[in-house]
């Protein structure tokens, strides 16, 4: 049996050394962490190259851990992104596939009507806390891979330099690296769906001030997304399943 496994919030979130702000805990339980400006239905799975393909999956042992096995697909790239460059998944919101290849997959998640949200969504965007590259990285940025100036001065074509409302957007959250902007990158995030590496994704926002500037709507408790997206993740390796024993 599947052992139970939860998010872990000592990775991200335990800083009992930190002098904490008015109401700030230092040590928070999986159920107290919240994150926000993203739901489920933004979200895909994709199985990624794995090295233990032909090993029983296991959710507790560290034998069969892999970092980029199946992955969630985080919202972002655009319309301007070449067709041959998309990387597809598994949407969460799937129903049932016509043909019966899918049966009993229809999301329990939220509404069937729903429609897959563009990448560009503010309460879907799952705006991250920061992002870090090499030099090598930033310069093949700069010269192949965004569709503008990755490094100031700054092209005729490319606006959003930093220097306007969003600025904390472009500066901290790289809002121009995963999406289609112009001089936007679109590149793809991913997140490991690996229990023992999904916490590693999470930052803690030590301002601890979101929950009282944004609604309840638009904040979620971030183990129910991690519990999600595994729901997700099963109806996908179900579908593999179901489609490498029942070829058309």
């Amino acid at each position: 049996e599947e052992e139970e496994r939860h998010i872990d919030p000592q990775i991200c979130c335990h800083v009992p050394n930190m002098k904490p702000n008015v109401e700030t805990p230092t040590e928070p339980k999986y159920q107290d962490v919240v994150i926000w400006e993203t739901a489920i239905r933004a979200m895909a799975v994709r199985q990624l190259l794995s090295k233990h393909k032909d090993e029983p999956s296991s959710a507790s042992s560290p034998s069969s851990s892999s970092l980029i096995d199946w992955v969630a697909l985080l919202p972002g790239p655009g319309k301007h992104l070449k067709a041959e460059e998309k990387l597809g998944g598994f949407w969460s919101g799937r129903v049932n596939d016509k043909n019966g290849d899918a049966s009993s997959l229809s999301s329990p998640l939220f509404d069937d009507n729903a429609s897959y949200p563009t990448g560009g969504m503010p309460k879907l965007i799952a705006q991250q806390g920061g992002w870090i590259a090499t030099q090598e990285q930033i310069y093949r940025l700069n010269d192949d891979l965004c569709m503008g100036s990755f490094l100031p001065p700054f092209d005729h074509m490319y606006h959003m330099d930093g220097q306007e409302s969003m600025n904390v957007e472009f500066w901290s959250g790289g809002f121009q690296l995963f999406t289609g902007v112009k001089g936007g990158c679109n590149m793809q995030r991913v997140v490991s769906l690996d229990p023992n590496h999904f916490s590693k994704h999470l930052l803690y926002h030590v301002a601890n001030n979101k929950q009282k500037q944004l609604t309840r709507e638009r904040m979620l408790r971030a183990d129910n997304l991690f519990g999600q997206l595994n729901t997700v993740k099963k109806a996908a390796e179900q579908l593999q399943y179901n489609r490498s024993h029942h070829p058309r």
